[in-house]
């Protein structure tokens, strides 16, 4: 008689990778950024601790001064010390876009499913609000608003969270569009589910990685936009200290005094290009064709 094990199939053996396994196997320029936003967070999250001096204390006497074993990136034109402002400016300035990137990314979610899912005219006017934040710089609205509403800093982080949300919104509607056919969503509508008791509980977890990946590609421009509207002198106002007006007020010094200007731009610099690095490689990590 025929061994009977010979003809079961091959079991298969699904090895599972450590966590450090994983951190091993990412690429250099990825354990780089990721080390650089970890120490950045820490700084940040503990500010009051980590920095040397008061960052909003003037000192007269002590006005551009170069870095010295007392302020090592030197003071500021009132004798601020400037490692301390540009610490408390990252706090500022990453604080203000993760308002935004969060609060655009509600928005969008919500208007995008809204469009996809119910349809009919609730998608007509909705795309048509998406198309004209497309047509109208966003930047030329928010100096417009600043203008009505005023320079306060809770003004910014409104305006900015409305910054950007028609992309989440398009790619949302997109994925909605698709997903409703779904056998699956249909059964459900068909069983007598509500529509956003649908959306809510069987479309949006099928959104989950798609948003992630919008999210930490959105971040890095919000930061920018929060700089250049605080560079301009409409955003974050003195004696606040933010990347964008550490910048703005360096600009005035960068013969006698560059690194007032410099550190602050190299670190947004910094920061840009390291959330960009990550969100690249969410992308590719969440995207099948690349994964391994």
């Amino acid at each position: 008689m025929e061994n009977q094990d010979s003809t079961a199939p091959a079991k298969a053996h699904v090895t599972k990778k450590s966590f450090w396994k994983k951190i091993r196997e990412l690429r250099p320029s990825v354990k780089f950024s990721l080390v650089i936003i970890i120490v950045l967070s820490f700084m940040t999250i503990f500010a009051e601790w980590v920095v040397p001096h008061d960052p909003y204390e003037p000192d007269l006497l002590f006005r551009n001064k170069p870095p010295s074993l007392q302020n090592v990136l030197g003071t500021d034109q009132i004798g601020r010390d400037t490692l301390s402002r540009t610490i408390y400016a990252i706090r500022t300035s990453v604080g203000i876009a993760l308002y935004g990137v969060f609060s655009a990314t509600f928005i969008g979610i919500m208007m995008g499913i809204s469009a996809g899912f119910i349809g009919g005219w609730t998608d007509r006017i909705i795309s048509s609000i998406i198309d004209f934040f497309y047509a109208v710089p966003y930047l030329l609205m928010m100096l417009v608003g600043i203008v009505i509403l005023g320079r306060e800093t809770w003004v910014l982080i409104v305006l900015i969270s409305f910054a950007r949300w028609h992309d989440t919104a398009r790619l949302v509607r997109g994925q909605v569009f698709s997903l409703r056919e779904v056998p699956a969503i249909e059964a459900a509508v068909a069983l007598g589910s509500s529509r956003w008791r649908v959306a809510f509980r069987h479309i949006l977890p099928n959104l989950t990685s798609i948003i992630v990946v919008d999210m930490s590609i959105k971040f890095p421009s919000l930061i920018l936009l929060e700089s250049t509207l605080s560079f301009l002198g409409v955003g974050v106002q003195p004696p606040i200290a933010s990347l964008g007006s550490m910048v703005g007020a360096g600009r005035n010094y960068l013969i006698n005094n560059p690194i007032l200007c410099l550190a602050p731009a190299l670190t947004m610099v910094t920061i840009v290009m390291c959330f960009q690095v990550l969100g690249d490689w969410i992308r590719d990590t969440s995207d099948v064709r690349y994964s391994d």
